[in-house]
């Protein structure tokens, strides 16, 4: 059901280990000792093959009466995205062929696999990065050495012109560091012979975050079966895959904070530790942070109070589903919070661990996407982002891949 445009199999408590590295964070001091699941895409067209999968609204039928309550808190509704004004409530695109997802394999690997100087391997992780040292005594990255399981050995290619990395934000950096760039600590820690030390190189993760409210609704405006019955699942599967209609057919909401503030306007008001390249290590404990979080839950609140909602909403309301909690009073900072710290979640646009800047700004790569330190490696995927974008990073990524494509044509006069 990778295809399909949201994925509620997921959501009805299936794994897919075939298509997904199945990653957990530590246990994140911030948010009650947890360990979250992070989902990143195994296969080709990387996590655009998962991207979605994880939420939704619960029931299409529902969807025009959150349009409809977004007036209750001076949403704008956007209706057409190309205006230049995108703040507020909207349809939002999506990558998809009439019936079916459209990752970036669809698009790219497919247009380029018959292709006679493109060979692709499958089933064959690399293990590292290789170098030497030029004529002039310039560090030059050589090549990579992998894994053909296909031909159960260990193998080695060489690169006529440039190794290009994009593993995304955890393994690229991990590519580096496991090939001898990165913090010196780490590299000591494993034991790997430095080959360019860079504290920036796995740093500085950003994400968006997410958590919801719940609110006891009518049967039609639930899609409760999906989540804990199999035969609903399965007909719903076999009505997507016969005629092309059904759940299975929409892709998932997203929500924005605060879209036009950039980090040089944060600055100006006196909220530099917003910005700080910290923050994703302890988003939680900053006072800003806390402030917005129970802000977004009081407006997300007014949402569902709002009279749209009149005939699907069944009392009480303000039952939020978290351990250990029944109800939660809209003026108790204190019990929103503890909320909100028991049930938020990675929005899974993990970016910025290779970000590309200046490299005493933090910076992996230059301007050009080339690692510093290194010639003939460069590193095009989420990783490069400065900082987390205000979207969906999938639009973004795609992005760097055909600028980064751009000007490797153009400085080797391709």
């Amino acid at each position: 059901m990778h295809q399909a445009p949201v994925a509620i199999e997921y959501i009805a408590g299936q794994s897919k280990p075939n298509i997904d590295w199945n990653f957990y964070t530590e246990p994140q001091e911030g948010l009650g000792g947890r360990k979250l699941a992070y989902h990143r895409g195994r296969g080709l067209g990387g996590s655009s093959i998962l991207n979605g999968f994880y939420y939704r609204w619960a029931c299409p039928a529902i969807e025009h009466c959150f349009l409809d309550a977004y007036a209750a808190i001076d949403i704008p509704i956007v209706r057409d995205l190309n205006n230049g004004r995108n703040l507020g409530v909207k349809q939002g695109t999506a990558t998809l062929t009439s019936k079916y997802r459209r990752s970036s394999a669809y698009d790219y690997y497919n247009a380029a696999a018959k292709r006679p100087n493109v060979d692709i391997f499958h089933n064959a992780p690399v293990q590292q990065i290789m170098f030497s040292r030029n004529a002039t005594g310039v560090l030059v990255a050589t090549g990579v050495s992998f894994i053909d399981h296909s031909q159960g050995r260990h193998r080695s290619i060489a690169a006529s012109k440039e190794v290009i990395v994009t593993l995304g934000t955890f393994q690229s950096p991990q590519m580096l560091m496991v090939s001898g760039i990165g913090p010196q600590a780490t590299l000591d820690a494993f034991n790997i012979e430095p080959v360019v030390i860079n504290e920036n190189a796995g740093q500085h993760m950003m994400d968006h975050n997410l958590y919801s409210i719940s609110a006891t609704v009518v049967p039609e405006a639930s899609a409760h079966q999906l989540m804990f019955n199999s035969t609903a699942v399965e007909a719903s599967q076999e009505k997507y895959y016969t005629i092309g209609k059904g759940v299975y057919t929409a892709p998932g909401g997203i929500i924005n904070g605060f879209p036009e503030l950039s980090g040089k306007k944060l600055q100006k008001i006196g909220a530099e530790a917003v910005i700080d390249a910290g923050l994703t290590n302890r988003s939680t404990t900053h006072p800003a942070d806390r402030a917005i979080a129970i802000n977004a839950f009081r407006d997300a609140r007014k949402i569902l109070d709002h009279s749209a909602f009149a005939n699907l909403i069944v009392g009480p309301n303000h039952v939020e589903a978290a351990p250990g909690v029944i109800s939660i009073a809209s003026d108790d900072d204190e019990a929103i919070f503890d909320y909100i710290k028991a049930t938020t979640v990675p929005n899974l646009h993990a970016s910025g661990t290779n970000r590309m800047l200046p490299l005493e700004d933090g910076g992996v790569v230059d301007s050009r996407i080339h690692v510093y330190g290194v010639q003939g490696l460069r590193v095009i995927d989420s990783s490069i982002m400065p900082t987390v974008p205000d979207v969906n990073i999938a639009g973004p990524v795609y992005m760097f891949g055909e600028h980064g494509a751009t000007m490797i044509k153009k400085d080797w006069g391709i």
